[in-house]
């Protein structure tokens, strides 16, 4: 095997396949008419109830609808949200955090 090839395999060795989604979902029973329901988890909406909820809008004047995209930190963490689709049945939202990594050695 010449020395080009047992690199590459070596490399591929050391990679760490993960999934491309994870799925999590949620059932929750509210007792109020569907609308105002619907209202509570938007990303304003939930400045209302979730303490600390304090969504930031890249572009301020697109806050609903499908590609509607936010940001939330809490600690160290930043999440981008994006509001897949939402109609009177529901909403959906894609959200990604992403790992921190170390400062490159000097």
């Amino acid at each position: 095997m010449d020395e080009l090839k047992r690199r590459r395999l070596s490399a591929s060795a050391r990679l760490v396949r993960m999934p491309d989604t994870i799925c999590c979902n949620a059932e929750l029973t509210v007792n109020l008419p569907r609308e105002a329901t619907l209202a509570l988890f938007t990303a304003e909406g939930e400045r209302a109830w979730a303490p600390g909820w304090d969504p930031a809008f890249p572009a301020p004047q697109r806050t609903e609808g499908s590609g509607a995209v936010f940001v939330t930190a809490q600690a160290e963490e930043t999440t981008t949200w994006v509001m897949v689709d939402q109609d009177e049945r529901g909403v959906r939202y894609a959200r990604f955090t992403p790992a921190p990594r170390p400062a490159p050695s000097p």
